[in-house]
């Protein structure tokens, strides 16, 4: 047997608030054997599932579309999680989560503050939570993030797939021709966020958002996702944020017809360079909006 008291504070303990009436602690003592079958029985109920759900699960997530070369490590690990608790980083490969546990479960989704890493925005789309999403980026000057691309595989990242291939060849070398080099950075900006089938498309909700920023003024985009999130942690604003890298146009103007390089660079880049140049510092869109800027590149992946 139970009491009525310990009916009482099950109800304030799990539920925060007394019983309806007497009527219903009167069934909970006639019904329940013992303590233990009464907090199983009151657990199990949907007001506690939900009290339960709503105070584990965040009112949105962020959804973190990590650009190579845009200043991504320093937002992660400098600015996003002195902020953020509860986080998956594709990059990182655990155990578990893995990428199919969040394509089968809407729960595993919602249940992270952040979702991150180097995957395609259409990718990240494949998640689906139960809350609205925010997918937020960074892209960069389209020639300076090659630029810089190319002297961290080649000088600075050993183990990258492509360095061995990049040794004893000029910028200008690997542009001549198409190879795995030169296919990867074309458009790959405008790839990670707008190379979107229709199936995932349809996959993006009015609920969602999505913030694009510039690598050279990022400090406007921290302050937009401060102020969408609630953020107290701040970033340390100013500075370089890509020190280490101060000398890559140095090295690369010593190559033999860099020039040559820059300006094939410049008609790779060219819908990139459109895209960076069709606004200032931030661009805040919707799903409407989003389709639209979608629509205008389809033709690049269209053949």
């Amino acid at each position: 047997m139970i009491s009525e008291n310990e009916v009482i504070q099950v109800y304030k303990g799990l539920l925060n608030r007394q019983p309806e009436n007497h009527r219903i602690i009167k069934q909970y003592v006639d019904s329940c054997n013992d303590l233990s079958e009464l907090l199983i029985k009151i657990s199990n109920s949907l007001e506690f599932k939900n009290k339960f759900y709503n105070s584990l699960i965040p009112s949105k997530v962020l959804v973190f579309v990590h650009i190579p070369k845009t200043a991504g490590t320093f937002l992660r690990t400098g600015w996003l999680f002195n902020n953020i608790r509860t986080y998956f980083w594709s990059d990182e490969m655990r155990a578990f989560p893995t990428i199919s546990n969040f394509v089968t479960s809407s729960f595993v989704s919602s249940s992270y503050e952040m979702l991150g890493g180097h995957l395609h925005l259409s990718q990240f789309l494949k998640f689906p939570t139960n809350q609205p999403r925010v997918f937020v980026s960074v892209i960069r000057r389209p020639i300076d993030r090659v630029i810089s691309f190319y002297n961290h595989v080649k000088y600075r990242d050993q183990k990258h797939p492509m360095n061995e291939f990049l040794q004893n060849k000029t910028l200008y070398d690997v542009l001549k021709y198409e190879n795995l080099f030169s296919k990867s950075i074309k458009n790959e900006q405008l790839a990670y966020l707008f190379k979107c089938d229709d199936i995932d498309l349809d996959r993006l909700t009015n609920r969602d958002s999505i913030i694009i920023g510039k690598q050279e003024s990022i400090d406007d985009f921290i302050r937009k996702v401060d102020d969408v999130f609630g953020f107290t942690n701040k970033a340390i604003l100013g500075g370089d944020r890509n020190a280490a890298e101060s000398d890559y146009k140095t090295l690369l103007m010593e190559e033999a017809n860099a020039d040559y390089a820059i300006e094939m660079l410049g008609n790779m880049l060219k819908h990139e360079q459109e895209f960076f140049d069709s606004f200032d510092s931030l661009k805040v869109m919707n799903l409407n909006e989003y389709t639209e800027v979608r629509n205008n590149y389809k033709f690049l992946w269209s053949h």
